[in-house]
């Protein structure tokens, strides 16, 4: 395999397991314990592997049925960009909002850096 190949295999493993399977306890696995978030969070990047669990928790809480579609990934060297489809519907209070019931369809473009087969960074946009 390529490093190319590696980095998105990576990235995939982290739609498959954790968004689209809902397996937290795979983060361990993916995520480098030095993990930085910069994406559409207030305030400073998210810093290090144990701030992404309870980001999914909440996450899940409010959308359980949530799931990511990979619409394109393209990899130079270790950094993969992913454009993507997340849809869910809003059956759970958080952050303070209740409930809708409405469906969501976001569209995501990440750039994530990988090293020795761990996601190290990512940098998120939503639309």
């Amino acid at each position: 395999m390529t490093p190319e190949q590696r980095a998105k295999a990576t990235v995939m493993r982290y739609v498959d397991e954790v968004w689209n399977a809902h397996d937290l306890d795979a983060i361990d696995d993916i995520f480098h314990e030095n993990f930085r978030y910069y994406g559409f969070t207030a305030g400073d990047a998210i810093g290090g592997r144990a701030a992404i669990r309870p980001f999914y928790e909440n996450l899940l809480q409010a959308f359980p049925d949530i799931r990511a579609e990979v619409d394109t990934q393209v990899a130079e060297g270790n950094r993969v960009a992913t454009f993507k489809t997340v849809r869910g519907t809003h059956r759970g209070e958080s952050h303070g909002i209740q409930a809708s019931g409405k469906r969501i369809e976001v569209f995501v473009a990440d750039v994530f850096r990988v090293e020795k087969n761990k996601i190290i960074e990512s940098w998120a946009l939503l639309d």
